[in-house]
C-alpha cells in the first residue's frame, strides 16, 4: 500500500493522525484515499489500533450465619476498549460460573458453593469493533462461600 506522506516543518513526512477543520470544529481523519484506475483506493489509516484494558481482580464470597448452600456473586469486572472504531462488542467466556452479562463491558460472575467451596479462576473477554478487529484481556476471580454451619 502507498504510503501517505504531508510536507512538515519543511520535510516530507509519515504524519501519525490528520485533522481538518470542518463548520469551526477540528475533526479528525480516519483515513485517506486516492482515486486510482477507476476506484477509490485506501491509502493511509490513522485509527489507532484497537486495544484492551480489563479489570484484573473480582471477587465475592458468602460468610456465616449464611445457609450451608449459596449463591454468590463477584463485583462487576470492566473491559475498556481504546482505539479501533467504535460501536465494540464483547464476548466474556469463563468456566464454572454464570456470566451475568455475558455481551456487555461490565460483567460479573455468580456460582453456588457448597460450605468451604471455593472457585479461583481466569476469564477472557473479546472485544470486537466496527471493523471486526479484536482484543482480548482476562479477569481473574475468586468466589467463596466460608458458612460453618
Amino acid at each position: 500500500m502507498p504510503k501517505m506522506e504531508a510536507f512538515i516543518s519543511g520535510a516530507w513526512r509519515a504524519p501519525a493522525r490528520g485533522e481538518v477543520l470542518i463548520g469551526g470544529a477540528w475533526r479528525r481523519i480516519t483515513r485517506g484515499e486516492s482515486y486510482r484506475s477507476g476506484g477509490w483506493v485506501s491509502i493511509a489509516s490513522f485509527i489507532p489500533p484497537l486495544s484492551l484494558s480489563v479489570t484484573p481482580y473480582v471477587q465475592g464470597g458468602a460468610n456465616p450465619p449464611k445457609p450451608i448452600r449459596q449463591t454468590v456473586t463477584t463485583s462487576y469486572a470492566q473491559a475498556t476498549p481504546s482505539g479501533g472504531t467504535a460501536p465494540y462488542s464483547y464476548a466474556w467466556s469463563a468456566g464454572g460460573v454464570t456470566i451475568t452479562n455475558p455481551t456487555n463491558a461490565f460483567t460479573a460472575f455468580t456460582a453456588t458453593l457448597s460450605n468451604n467451596q471455593e472457585i479461583y479462576a481466569t476469564a477472557t473477554v473479546t472485544c470486537t469493533d466496527a471493523n471486526g478487529n479484536t482484543a482480548v484481556g482476562q479477569c481473574d476471580y475468586y468466589l467463596y462461600n466460608q458458612s460453618n454451619q
